[in-house]
C-alpha cells in the first residue's frame, strides 16, 4: 500500500466520519481540501515513481557502480530539474495528442541511450 492509498483510505474514513455525525459542512470543506492534497501527492508520487524508473532504465545505477553521490546528483539535476520537459502539459488529452506525449517523453530516454548502442 503507497502512501497515496493509506492517504485515500484516510480521506474515505474521515468523511464517512462526519457525514455519519451529521456534519455536512465539515465533511464539504474536508472533502474539498482532502482533494487537494490527494491530488499533489498523488502526482509527487508518481514524479517519484518515474524518476525511479528512468535511473534503473537508463542503467545510473550499474553505470555509476552503484555511487549514491552521483545517483543522486543525476536524479535531481538531469531528471528532476527536467521532469516537466518528458511530457506535453496543457493539451487537451485527445489520442493523437497522448501519442505525442509518449513520444515526446520517450525521445529523451532514446536520446539519452544512444551514446551506448554507438558502435566503437
Amino acid at each position: 500500500m503507497s502512501i497515496v492509498d493509506h492517504l485515500y483510505t484516510e480521506y474515505t474514513d474521515i468523511i464517512s466520519f462526519l457525514n455519519n455525525k451529521d456534519q455536512p459542512s465539515l465533511a464539504s470543506d474536508t472533502d474539498k481540501y482532502f482533494k487537494k492534497a490527494l491530488l499533489l501527492s498523488s502526482a509527487s508520487f508518481f514524479e517519484h515513481e518515474i524518476q525511479n524508473i528512468l535511473i534503473d532504465f537508463l542503467f545510473i545505477k550499474e553505470s555509476t557502480n552503484d555511487n549514491l553521490k552521483i545517483v543522486s546528483f543525476l536524479k535531481k539535476k538531469a531528471i528532476g530539474a527536467n521532469y516537466h520537459t518528458f511530457f506535453a502539459w496543457g493539451e487537451k488529452m485527445t489520442q493523437i495528442n497522448q501519442v505525442k506525449t509518449q513520444i515526446h517523453f520517450f525521445h529523451y530516454s532514446v536520446t539519452s541511450l544512444k551514446p551506448r548502442f554507438k558502435k566503437k
